[in-house]
């Protein structure tokens, strides 16, 4: 009875004419929460939430424009008339919030971060079930929440992404440690009155409905790969595959054996010399120009097309634009890139920004009267190069180059004889190459410094699979998608799982400093003692090292450790001195082996025996010294 009189109430308050811009908001908002409030399908739910707050910031007009501009506003019932209700809120709401100090040009990241944090809070107070007030969700901790991360970090373009995703992992949390919720035909109980907002509503699928409207903000490039996780992530493997099938670096120093290596080198930015990460040379660059120029290209268009998936608040144009004037800079100043590219001064005016169509001399022609005056003027070179990039011939004395430059101040540049015009030659071609890749190059440098933190983040966790398992990167991948551990979904829905640590994260228990096994945890103390693991055996050849358990001692014998002690004390590693420890006791026993190997060896001179010519048995030593004396 009191429910049928607060919305009887409700009812009636809406049909009131209200001037007061506020009012229109806290009732428009109060009838979206109560049509929301019971939705049943959460999962679809939080999926079509999810598309709306995205769409908010890809639409500065707002979600009224996004529907359908110029129409009349939906009002067929259920979930419709919440959306009808959150876009005629919108407009006029954001019109009557007092003035801020907006980041941006036109106030539209303010106006975002209000629509996104409105329409989180119709989704939370659908979720809790409970009746809000309007006056209560304008002045919650939600819009303040906003606020407080919006001037913390004035520069910061993912403010609404960032509340985006608590929201979000909160609400996944929530239906991982909880039973889903079913839904339930109304049909079962005729007896009981729906209540919430149209009959449609009940089991509505909320996603489709959304998706339908905002069928034109959706294309290829708001869709992220696997290996991106929703924006976290570069994916970079089809571009390394292409480079490693043309084998583009294979005469290079930089190897790129894996993909790590691939992204290591694309990190490395700009070295210690202050060349761009990319390690041909400009030799190798022109040579394979097109393969070189098909690298550059697949790389600036992904990285671009990432950024305006990640950061569409940040102009990629004017990072691209800002890079070109960074590189024509250089190369108006000294003609080349240096350490990169060679430094040609007569190629400086190549990086003017019209260079090939300039249809007139850089030069003032009108203060002089004969070209004998310009000739006297300008220096031969200086001539040379303006003929040059105008596409005139240079060749010629000074004064010949002077008169074909005399002619621009009374003549446009296509009104000259054909005659005058230089063929392109190779050198000319290989010129307009060599500024061609060293642009591209900077934008894409640039591209990768704006991505350092993701390119950085994309590096660690490609270090940490060559480590992990299958369930290992499985249950990361579920944390970085989900926030919540994979463990999680096995737990039942109390309230003492959600403030109780696991037993993973408690500290060891271990006392007697007993080894730990394969899973972190001490082995058994009896398994302990049968292994005799409670004994240390030192090593005085090792450096003093003492080793664990009779097993570990006597296999030390044959590692590299001991054997690099062995050979520093001049002494073979042999099965002789298995067992010895002790550096005096190593020395003797070599001594006496090297005692004994000297007795048992043979002396010919000792030995050795003779005959001479009377069958007398000499030595060898009696025998040579007698014939020396000659007399034998």
């Amino acid at each position: 009875m009191t429910t049928e009189m607060e919305d009887n109430a409700a009812q009636e308050s809406t049909d009131v004419i209200i001037d007061n811009p506020e009012e229109i908001q806290r009732q428009a908002m109060a009838q979206a929460t109560r049509i929301l409030e019971k939705a049943r399908c959460n999962e679809a739910e939080m999926e079509a939430w999810t598309v709306l707050g995205s769409s908010l910031l890809k639409v500065p007009l707002g979600l009224i424009k996004a529907l359908d501009p110029g129409s009349e506003p939906i009002t067929t019932g259920g979930v419709q008339d919440a959306l009808s209700t959150i876009v005629d809120l919108t407009e006029e709401g954001i019109a009557s919030l007092p003035p801020q100090s907006d980041p941006t040009a036109g106030g539209q990241w303010a106006t975002t971060v209000h629509r996104t944090v409105q329409a989180l809070s119709v989704q939370q107070m659908a979720e809790q079930a409970q009746h809000m007030t309007a006056n209560r969700l304008l002045e919650g901790a939600a819009l303040q929440k906003a606020w407080s991360v919006l001037k913390a970090q004035p520069k910061d373009p993912n403010v609404w992404l960032k509340l985006l995703d608590e929201r979000l992992q909160a609400l996944r949390v929530y239906h991982a440690r909880h039973q889903p919720l079913h839904v339930e035909d109304d049909s079962s109980r005729p007896h009981k009155r729906r209540r919430w907002g149209n009959p449609a509503a009940d089991g509505y699928d909320l996603s489709a409905t959304i998706q339908q409207r905002l069928i034109g903000l959706q294309n290829e490039e708001s869709v992220f790969s696997p290996d991106e996780v929703l924006g976290k992530y570069l994916d970079l493997h089809a571009i390394y595959i292409q480079t490693q099938q043309d084998g583009l670096f294979s005469g290079s120093e930089t190897k790129m054996g894996q993909y790590i290596d691939f992204l290591q080198f694309l990190a490395n930015g700009l070295d210690n010399t202050g060349s761009h990460a990319f390690p041909m040379d400009e030799a190798a660059k022109l040579s394979n120009r097109k393969k070189y120029v098909r690298f550059l290209t697949s790389l600036q268009t992904y990285l671009q097309s990432f950024l305006n998936r990640t950061a569409p608040l940040i102009d990629a144009k004017a990072i691209e634009m800002e890079a070109l004037k960074k590189c024509n800079d250089i190369w108006r100043e000294k003609g080349g890139v240096p350490t990169v590219w060679s430094c040609k001064p007569i190629e400086a005016a190549l990086a003017e920004d019209n260079s090939s169509g300039t249809a007139s001399s850089s030069l003032d022609l009108s203060q002089f009267s004969t070209p004998e005056e310009l000739a006297e003027a300008v220096d031969g070179d200086k001539l040379k190069l303006e003929l040059s990039r105008l596409g005139l011939k240079c060749g010629g004395a000074a004064l010949d180059r002077a008169k074909r430059l005399f002619l621009l101040r009374d003549k446009k540049l296509e009104e000259l004889p054909p005659s005058l015009f230089a063929k392109k030659s190779n050198a000319s071609s290989s010129s307009m190459q060599r500024i061609d890749i060293a642009r591209q190059e900077f934008i894409v440098q640039a591209f990768l410094d704006q991505l350092r933190p993701t390119l950085d983040a994309s590096i660690r966790r490609c270090e940490r699979q060559m480590t992990q398992t299958l369930a290992e990167r499985e249950r990361e991948i579920q944390e970085d998608l989900y926030g919540v551990p994979a463990d999680a979904t096995k737990k039942s829905g109390t309230r003492g799982n959600d403030d109780g640590d696991s037993d993973d994260d408690a500290p060891i228990y271990n006392p007697k400093n007993v080894p730990l096994d394969w899973d972190g945890k001490p082995i058994a103390y009896w398994l302990f003692k049968l292994h005799g693991l409670n004994h240390y055996y030192p090593c005085e050849i090792c450096g003093g090292e003492s080793y664990r358990g009779r097993r570990n001692f006597e296999l030390h014998f044959a590692e590299q450790r001991h054997a690099a002690g062995m050979k520093s004390l001049g002494i073979p590693n042999t099965k002789h001195f298995h067992g010895v420890t002790n550096i005096d006791d190593a020395k003797r026993l070599w001594e006496n082996l090297g005692a004994k190997l000297n007795q048992n060896q043979f002396d010919g001179a000792e030995e050795e025996q003779f005959e001479d010519s009377h069958g007398n048995i000499l030595s060898r030593t009696a025998y040579e010294d007698l014939a020396r004396q000659g007399l034998l």
